[in-house]
C-alpha cells in the first residue's frame, strides 16, 4: 500500500461488502489488517501534528492492538510500546483497554496513555462509522495480523 488513502479506500470496499453481504443474514463481519490500520493512524497523525506520536506501527496478535513508535514531545524522544485489548460492551461498542504502555525502561506517562489510546479509538470509530448507525456489535477477535468485527443489524 502506498498510502493511506490507499488503506482508507479499501477499508471503504470491505465495509460496503459486509454490509451487501449482511442484508440477508442480517448479521455484518468485517476484517481489517494491519496494513489498514497502520494507514488510518498514519492518516490521523498527518491530520493532527500535536499528537506525540512519531512512526507508529501496529500489530494485531494475540487478542490485542500492539503499537510501537516513538514518543516525541520536545526535545524529549523515546521509543514506546502500547499493548491494548479491544472489547465489546454490553450495549454492542467497542470499548479499549490499556494492558501494557512503555516509553523506553519506563511505563508510559498517562498523557501517552490516554493519546495513543484516544488515537486508536478515532482510528477505529473512522473505520467503522456505520456502525453508529443501526449495527449492533456482537464481538471482536485478533489474530494472525487480521481484526474480525461481527455485529447484527438493528
Amino acid at each position: 500500500m502506498d498510502n493511506p488513502t490507499d488503506a482508507s479506500a479499501l477499508l471503504d470496499e470491505a465495509w460496503a461488502s459486509a454490509l451487501e453481504a449482511a442484508a440477508g443474514t442480517g448479521e455484518v463481519t468485517i476484517t481489517v489488517n494491519e496494513s489498514q490500520l497502520n494507514g488510518f493512524l498514519a492518516d490521523r497523525l498527518e491530520a493532527d501534528s500535536s499528537l506525540p506520536i512519531v512512526q507508529p506501527q501496529v500489530y494485531l496478535r494475540q487478542g490485542q492492538i500492539q503499537i510501537y513508535g516513538i514518543s516525541a514531545q520536545g526535545l524529549f524522544q523515546a521509543r514506546f510500546y502500547i499493548a491494548i485489548r479491544p472489547t465489546v460492551n454490553s450495549d454492542g461498542r467497542l470499548e479499549f483497554e490499556i494492558l501494557s504502555a512503555e516509553v523506553g525502561q519506563l511505563p508510559a506517562p498517562q498523557g501517552l496513555k490516554g493519546a495513543v489510546s484516544r488515537l486508536i479509538s478515532e482510528a477505529i470509530a473512522g473505520a467503522f462509522q456505520p456502525l453508529e448507525a443501526g449495527i449492533r456489535l456482537t464481538s471482536i477477535d485478533i489474530t494472525d495480523g487480521l481484526m474480525t468485527i461481527v455485529g447484527t443489524i438493528l
